[in-house]
């Protein structure tokens, strides 16, 4: 692995792209599904060998506009809060761990389904196709129309050093910088500055990678649900930490 990690456009023996939802979710499946969109699985073991365990890059369906929780603010837990959602780990599996009160699916329903076409649709592409690619304009449902034989990425970055962005100054996590900034050529992948949230009991998670979520959705009528989504694991606790950017 690299220092500014790596880039994926199809999947391999460490990365899988639309998991099936029983090999993301431990329990409460269909719950689960009611609420988050299963972009992708990592293998750890590719970005530390002593990590034996898989993590998901997996996104809210809401907001619909503002950040996620900004109006649930009582239904806060430590990981899942305003703009971030943990899971706990197990078996390679994972659960939720805040309270699904922190969503407000039901006053939103057409926006759900909005983002669920769009996931959907991308989902039937990336299975014909082997790879996501910038949708026509006139498409049509099955995402059979695209404007350029070139992939978009699956993975933006994976492993390496993060950004530090409007993720990271929201003010509402504890967050730890350490290190210098290295500029070279506005590139943010080489920012060496370690950017990281912070575990309940104070210690850095581990960076994983960041997915354009975008790359995952084809309905423009479901913009917010598809922003840059950073992925955090604490091999302590296995806990799996997501934040989500609006550059």
């Amino acid at each position: 692995m690299s220092k500014n990690g790596i880039t994926i456009f199809n999947n391999n023996e460490y990365f899988t792209a639309f998991p099936h939802p029983s090999t993301v979710f431990a329990s409460e499946i269909e719950k689960h599904l009611q609420y988050f969109l299963p972009l992708a699985s990592v293998d750890l073991s590719k970005i530390k060998p002593e990590w034996e365990d898989i993590v998901h890059f997996i996104v809210p369906i809401e907001p619909e506009d503002g950040v996620l929780g900004e109006t649930t603010e009582e239904f806060y837990t430590y990981y899942s809060r305003d703009n971030w959602v943990g899971f706990r780990n197990s078996e390679r599996l994972c659960v939720f761990e805040g309270s699904w009160n922190l969503f407000v699916k039901d006053t939103i329903p057409d926006y759900y389904k909005a983002a669920l076409d769009g996931f959907n649709v991308a989902k039937k592409h990336f299975n014909a196709h082997g790879a996501l690619h910038i949708v026509d304009t006139n498409s049509d449902e099955e995402g059979e129309g695209f404007d350029s034989d070139e992939p978009l990425e699956l993975v933006e970055q994976l492993g390496g050093e993060c950004f530090d962005n409007n993720w990271a100054n929201m003010g509402n996590f504890d967050i730890s910088r350490t290190g210098n900034w290295v500029y070279t050529d506005h590139d943010r992948a080489h920012d060496k500055k370690k950017v990281r949230p912070l575990t309940e009991d104070g210690r850095p998670f581990e960076y994983i990678g960041v997915i354009n979520a975008s790359s995952y959705n084809m309905n423009e009528d479901a913009d917010f649900t598809w922003a840059d989504s950073l992925l955090f694991y604490d091999p302590v606790t296995k806990i799996s930490l997501l934040t989500f950017d609006w550059s």
